[in-house]
């Protein structure tokens, strides 16, 4: 997984989508199509970075890179509808469903999740444990969190 997303601080994040496209261009060239690539972009609803990491996203679609998109904090079927029509909106992707790996990371994603997972874009979901379990008030790789988990 190639991430934009929280392995990048605020301060790195226009030079990692800069890197990331230079990656696409300069490494790959269909050679290693076996090679799946999952991109995590920036969430729709609480970051500044979404537009810009969406026009990476579809520059790299329009290429034909061969990539999936991970989406972090998606909560909802209307959220995976309009980060689908904004990357179909930038790009032209001859309307075929650019593959979405949503990342389920709070209660109300748990509860949604079967909606979620109906989008014909869909190709998985990613369990995101940290935010979930911060979510739900367990502590992370304690006794105590293992605890509550596991009663």
């Amino acid at each position: 997984m190639l991430d934009l997303e929280d392995g990048v601080a605020p301060t790195s994040k226009d030079s990692a989508r800069e890197n990331l496209v230079k990656y696409f261009q300069r490494d790959h060239d269909g050679s290693n199509s076996s090679i799946f690539h999952i991109v995590r972009i920036n969430s729709v609803d609480y970051s500044p970075w979404f537009t810009d990491d969406i026009s990476a996203v579809a520059q790299l679609v329009e290429s034909d890179a061969g990539i999936a998109v991970c989406l972090p904090k998606i909560e909802s079927l209307d959220d995976i509808e309009f980060v689908s029509k904004e990357l179909r909106d930038r790009c032209g992707h001859g309307g075929k469903p650019i593959p979405l790996w949503p990342m389920i990371e709070t209660p109300r994603a748990i509860l949604t999740s079967l909606s979620i997972s109906s989008h014909p874009s869909i190709n998985g979901l990613i369990l995101g444990t940290n935010d979930l379990s911060k979510y739900l008030n367990i502590p992370v790789g304690t006794r105590e969190g293992l605890k509550k988990l596991y009663k």
